[in-house]
């Protein structure tokens, strides 16, 4: 009995009065996957797996459906490194150690480095169960290294392509629901370009191109000059900066490239099956960072379903990041803005002040902060507070006044720790305000 018959109901080169669906891959309820792989001609091949068994050919049925390999332009399939079978991942841990012991070795990056790096390697592996596709950003003049690490990644992640010279059209001039790994390596990114890349990097979004929608989701590496990529308000992007280290690297030839994709393309699929469903389950507390580096922090997480430990280290691993969003959170206009709702309101609680009155407050906190530009217009800081949500009263003579309420109070604070910004400090103002003139900055204003 062939491996086709012994699986009942899956069978390869189904039968030729099905219109097969064509796929990059399928994830089913039942806990079955179909993938696409390398076949022995170089062409591609599907492949199923039930859980128990496996069986591979050009065409596979299940469920009542046949799946055919997503057509590719021959340049494509070329370019795509896909796995030629499928091997055990050993674990999770030795998974990633292995990983990042190639990036130390081969691109002489720094541990935090490769556990970044090695983890969104994993992650291309579950990209299909993350809410927003993580992206790398290289930058720096080692140009050895950045193209280096370019070709390892290459290797490593899941359906890698290496691009240059895209444009919002040639990107979605691709195939639809690849789940590619995007290389793009060019001097500069567009607006309009990278405005493309934070819109698809959302589960499930669909972009309009020609009357019909595609899916671009996917992770993405780009080698330039770039803004981080934000998706609502969401820090995605991880920067690694690589300057020169006058260190002579090991040799990565065509032979030793092949070698690798070989190896961990097959133990990178043997982990897709095993922590896949368990990646989309997870429930990792990223309360510990700034809002801002949560949703980067659950993704990278998600690499590790099966190891606590592991999924700690991230917190450590995004420390930098962190304090630089919480150090920023100390000038953002929303964050100084509640801040100067509190002190108003811890000076004269259920009064009211005008917008123009809390502008100098809010000036003064960003003069002992050192803001570069410090200066607060009274209609700059009224649209801060309505985009906040907090409603000022009717305009009078003098201008727009607030009701100092205790429900506005409790709203500020709630905004200042979702902000995780600095809050008002009413231990120091009570023991400053006897030696405080009238002139001075606001001694309640948290430095």
């Amino acid at each position: 009995m062939s491996a086709a018959e012994a699986f009942g109901t899956h069978r390869a080169n189904g039968p030729a009065d099905l219109s097969p669906v064509e796929t990059f891959g399928e994830i089913f309820g039942d806990n079955t996957m179909i993938e696409l792989i390398r076949n022995a001609r170089g062409g591609a091949d599907l492949m199923l797996w039930d859980g128990k068994q496996q069986v591979s050919g050009e065409c596979i049925s299940h469920g009542g459906n046949s799946y055919a390999g997503a057509r590719l332009d021959r340049s494509v399939l070329r370019q795509l490194i896909l796995p030629k079978t499928c091997a055990p991942h050993s674990s999770t841990r030795d998974l990633l150690g292995d990983i990042c012991a190639l990036m130390i070795d081969l691109v002489d990056l720094d541990q935090k480095q490769a556990g970044l790096l090695a983890r969104l390697v994993l992650d291309s592996a579950i990209v299909d169960v993350l809410p927003i596709a993580p992206a790398l950003v290289i930058t720096g003049s080692d140009m050895t290294r950045g193209s280096r690490l370019m070709t390892l990644l290459h290797c490593l992640c899941r359906h890698p392509l290496s691009l240059t010279g895209v444009t919002p059209a040639r990107l979605c001039s691709l195939p639809s629901g690849g789940r590619f790994t995007l290389l793009i390596t060019q001097s500069t990114v567009s607006k309009s370009l990278k405005q493309l890349l934070d819109d698809v990097s959302v589960l499930d979004s669909k972009i309009p191109v020609g009357g019909r929608l595609i899916d671009l989701f996917g992770l993405q590496v780009l080698r330039c000059d770039c803004l981080p990529l934000v998706r609502s308000g969401q820090q995605r992007t991880i920067e690694i900066r690589l300057n020169a280290t006058g260190k002579m690297l090991r040799r990565f030839d065509s032979s030793m490239q092949q070698r690798i994709a070989d190896e961990f393309q097959a133990r990178l699929l043997g982990f897709r099956r095993a922590n896949l469903f368990a990646a989309g389950r997870i429930q990792f507390d990223a309360s510990r960072l700034d809002m801002t580096l949560r949703m980067l922090a659950a993704s990278l997480a998600a690499a590790t379903p099966d190891e606590q430990e592991l999924q700690d280290e991230v917190v450590d691993l995004l420390r930098d990041d962190d304090n630089e969003r919480r150090s920023e959170r100390w000038t953002d206009p929303k964050s100084v803005a509640c801040e100067a709702v509190l002190v108003a309101y811890d000076g004269k609680p259920g009064e009211s002040i005008y917008v123009g009155e809390l502008a100098q407050i809010a000036h003064s906190i960003l003069l002992r902060r050192q803001a570069e530009d410090p200066e607060v217009s009274p209609g700059e800081l009224g649209k801060v507070l309505r985009a906040l949500g907090i409603k000022t009263q009717p305009r009078d003579a003098k201008g727009i006044k607030l009701l100092l309420s205790d429900d506005l109070a409790q709203h500020a604070r709630s905004l200042c720790r979702e902000f995780g910004g600095p809050q008002v400090d009413k231990k120091r103002y009570k023991a400053d305000r006897s030696r405080t003139s009238s002139n001075s900055i606001d001694p309640r204003i948290v430095v």
